[in-house]
């Protein structure tokens, strides 16, 4: 890796294109390197490595729904590998074991090594594929969970489309591999998040969410400690809880913090809590939330985070307006290498920019460095950005 010129892959919620941007740390511009012809709307997108390369998984909204591998070339550019059909409309993967190691996404704290399982829920249904260590190609699944309140007997006559991914499970997560590896699962339609083995996906126990409501979007697991951080799609709040280190206990609540201050949480509805990292050295957690509308503007939120005891205070310390609502992105990703200030690559769906951000740990703000646009579509419309991750 060039250690000025770092690399980013987005999806699109309006087309089936890929993109690869190039961020000059010197000169501080982003631009586009490749537009790739894929099998969108690509929306969400992890990151592996097997011995012959890297590779960049990814879902879609397209029809039939699939999960599909584009192996990164020598340029930079995204090669197609191959995909697998899965039974509904996919929301996020999850790679495992992870391509580097971290504290926060992708890793949380588990040894880094060549990809072997890729994990994905969304709506009624999660599942788990292997991953060729050798290629990076999917293949076989060999779990499918269910998350309906009838179970398996529900699923035929389920919602299977992006629409069940509004009332249905979200998000997949695995914690630290220095101890029995879970997994978790964000399941709006059970106001939970769901706990299960991994990779036997066993189901463990479910994290109810504080309040009715709730609709907790994503969680993600301390590397180090039984606690696990959520975001709540519908009110906006950022939880903790306690978990349970033997079978029969149950979670703990233990800390919320509003993302919003006193006049918007006035209109709390008008705001779709998002997604969720730590800084790099832990010190700090970062949330997003989204306007429902482009009539609000979206957040990026920085609180303090001060561990004691399995006691956790969340601080505060910077609420970032971002450009635009976000629609449906405002997601947002921590480069793997950190210098003196975490880097961080924000998308926006609305009107299809994609923003290069430092957070500056000893003034606690966030600062846009660079930021790209999206090509318009051939109706003119614009392009809109879902998620993007970096390229080691």
């Amino acid at each position: 890796m060039c250690a000025r010129r770092r690399h980013v892959v987005t999806g699109t919620f309006n087309s089936p294109d890929l993109f690869v941007l190039e961020y000059d740390t010197l000169a501080q511009t982003l631009s586009i390197l490749h537009q790739i012809r894929a099998e969108g709307p690509h929306q969400y997108l992890a990151y592996g490595e097997s011995s012959s390369g890297g590779t960049v998984y990814a879902t879609t909204w397209g029809s039939p729904s699939t999960l599909s591998a584009w192996h990164v070339t020598d340029d930079y550019g995204l090669s197609f590998g191959n995909h697998v059909p899965i039974t509904a409309t996919g929301s996020y993967v999850h790679v495992q074991p992870p391509p580097y190691a971290s504290l926060t996404s992708p890793s949380f704290g588990s040894t880094p090594g060549l990809a072997r399982w890729l994990g994905s829920a969304g709506g009624p249904t999660g599942e788990l594929h292997r991953l060729d260590p050798e290629t990076g190609r999917i293949g076989d699944k060999v779990h499918e969970l269910v998350f309906l309140p009838g179970g398996a007997a529900d699923l035929e006559k389920a919602d299977k489309s992006r629409k069940a991914l509004r009332y249905g499970a979200h998000s997949f997560d695995c914690s630290s591999t220095a101890a029995d590896q879970v997994a978790f699962v964000a399941d709006l339609g059970a106001n939970a998040v769901q706990a299960y083995s991994f990779p036997d996906l066993e189901h463990l126990y479910t994290v109810p969410s504080a309040e009715d409501g709730d609709g907790p979007r994503h969680s993600i697991p301390h590397p180090h400690l039984p606690l696990l951080f959520t975001v709540t799609e519908h009110t906006n709040f950022v939880d903790v809880y306690r978990l349970p280190s033997a079978r029969g206990q149950q979670p703990v609540h233990i800390a919320r913090a509003d993302m919003l201050t006193p006049s918007q949480a006035a209109h709390r509805h008008d705001f779709r809590g998002d997604t969720l990292r730590f800084s790099s050295d832990l010190r700090f957690l970062f949330a997003t939330t989204r306007g429902m509308t482009p009539a609000t503007k979206g957040l990026l939120v920085a609180y303090r985070l001060d561990v004691s005891d399995l006691d956790v205070k969340l601080t505060l310390v910077q609420r970032f307006e971002t450009r635009t609502s976000g629609g449906k992105a405002n997601a947002i990703e921590l480069a793997p290498t950190p210098t003196e200030h975490d880097l961080l690559i924000l998308t926006d769906d609305e009107l299809g920019f994609m923003d290069i951000l430092t957070f500056d740990p000893t003034s606690a703000t966030f600062d846009v460095k660079a930021t790209a646009q999206l090509p318009p579509l051939d109706d003119g419309k614009p392009q809109g950005a879902s998620h993007a991750i970096w390229l080691p």
